[in-house]
């Protein structure tokens, strides 16, 4: 590039440095996608196996009951997972639910 170009010379100039950043573009482009299909081929994978959602992905999360009560929040933890800053093991007997929630009957 030539550092006493006009304006208008660097403007044609970025034209057409585009122009041909969009041609590579393409090119490479097409030559990742051949790569891609050779790869399913190879290994002879299936719509599916590249799109749809698998089963174990769709699990649903499971409620447990509270064993577990924060007495200065109120707040619970059903003893699974990681333990929440207010729990303290060695006294976990302070933060224990002593009674369990039943379900609320439908029934009016």
């Amino acid at each position: 590039m030539d550092s006493m170009a006009t304006y208008q010379e660097l403007l044609v100039q970025k034209n057409e440095l585009e122009q041909r950043i969009a041609e590579k573009r393409e090119e490479e482009i097409l030559l990742v996608i051949a790569g891609i299909r050779e790869q399913i081929a190879a290994y002879g994978f299936t719509f599916r196996d590249l799109f749809e959602r698998h089963e174990a992905r769709d699990v649903t999360r499971v409620w447990h009951a509270p064993r577990y009560r924060d007495p200065k929040s109120g707040e619970t933890w059903s003893g699974r997972g990681r333990p929440p800053a207010w729990f303290d093991k060695r006294t976990r007997d302070i933060f224990a639910v002593s009674e369990q929630r039943q379900p609320v009957s439908r029934d009016v």
